[in-house]
């Protein structure tokens, strides 16, 4: 597939996708270290049988987690969903259960947007662009 394209060009995306990512990794860092702590509560938890992929379709059920916490004497709601293979697939393959604590960390100056306090929900998306702009530039 890199065959067909310029060696500039790849290493001119694999550059931007570690910017990107470092500038994620930044920002979401802003959100650690000034970030107010709260705990949400998992309120509802729904299931819905879909067909995923993008070429090949399949089988999934999709579950849609309502985690609601108060952050400047407001409540908010923030959903989060995953996936999972097969129809009807039993509410414990969810993410979160209903009643489930969740640590969350908020930004005081825009508290609807959260981020659950995991290695993972702060610096997952980051390091997997980086490490995608890395694998481009070795591509190169």
């Amino acid at each position: 597939m890199y065959d067909d394209l310029p060696r500039p060009v790849v290493l001119v995306l694999g550059t931007c996708f570690i910017g990107v990512g470092i500038w994620g990794g930044f920002k979401n860092d802003a959100i650690i270290k000034s970030g107010q702590k709260t705990t949400g509560i998992v309120v509802s938890v729904n299931s819905e049988n879909e067909r995923c992929g993008n070429r090949i379709k399949h089988d999934c059920t999709t579950f849609t987690s309502a985690i609601q916490y108060r952050a400047m004497d407001k409540t908010f709601t923030w959903y989060q969903t995953n996936t999972v293979s097969g129809h009807n697939a039993p509410i414990t393959y969810a993410d979160y259960q209903k009643d489930q604590e969740v640590e969350i960390l908020y930004d005081p100056t825009d508290p609807s947007f959260p981020v659950e306090n995991t290695f993972e929900d702060k610096y997952g998306w980051a390091l997997i662009i980086i490490a995608c702009g890395g694998l481009l530039l070795l591509l190169a």
